[in-house]
């Protein structure tokens, strides 16, 4: 994780504001919200145990009650021209949900 986004994370984290703490533990204020984290790699990471970005932003995201999160990845971006995750990778999310790819694309999602 870059400074800039551990800085990002440490200012966004407020008691009151983002989270409250309560007899049981924190507890997250900002909750109903969808997340879309994009992701941008030189390696093919996503669901191997290399991948240390999705599960810790899934667990900093829930802290804050934020639980509704998909992960867009542009992965093997420094393994040649084209490389076939990627390939593989844009089929499948085309095929699996074509509307909100569009919808992305068009800047249409909240």
């Amino acid at each position: 994780m870059s400074s800039q986004l551990k800085t990002y994370f440490d200012w966004i984290a407020r008691v009151g504001i983002t989270f409250c703490y309560t007899a049981t533990g924190p507890e997250g204020l900002v909750k109903g919200k969808k997340v879309y984290v994009v992701s941008a790699r030189g390696g093919v990471y996503a669901g191997t145990p290399n991948d240390s970005q999705t599960p810790f932003l899934k667990t900093f995201l829930g802290f804050f009650g934020m639980t509704d999160v998909s992960f867009i990845y542009a992965e093997g971006l420094n393994m040649g021209v084209r490389p076939r995750p990627v390939r593989r990778w844009l089929r499948r999310a085309r095929r699996s949900r074509p509307s909100e790819s569009a919808a992305c694309l068009r800047g249409e999602l909240e």
